[in-house]
């Protein structure tokens, strides 16, 4: 059986484009798995009066971690390393905040 290409053009340009697409996928895909940015944890403790968005603000102004984020993704984010259900504290209950 033979083939016969009709379009020398198309036939190389179709590869080409699928080797780039599959080369930029793979370029993005290990640019974020290899990420440089090692997060570590700073320990905080619950006052009497403290509320999770007051330390949200705080950790806002203070940590370059939390730079430019809007306070309610701070929040979230604080809600998320700590495994909190809710807003709700304690006092003297120890929270991770995620700093560089």
């Amino acid at each position: 059986m033979k083939i016969k290409i009709v379009n020398r053009k198309k036939f190389i340009k179709l590869p080409i484009i699928l080797l780039c697409l599959l080369f930029i996928l793979i370029l993005i895909f290990t640019t974020k798995a290899s990420s440089n940015t090692k997060t570590t944890y700073k320990t905080i403790y619950v006052s009497k009066g403290d509320t999770l968005w007051d330390i949200a603000i705080k950790e806002t102004n203070i940590n370059p971690y939390y730079k430019d984020n809007d306070i309610r993704d701070v929040v979230q984010n604080i809600k998320e390393c700590n495994e909190l259900g809710n807003t709700s504290l304690s006092i003297g209950e120890e929270l991770k905040i995620p700093s560089f």
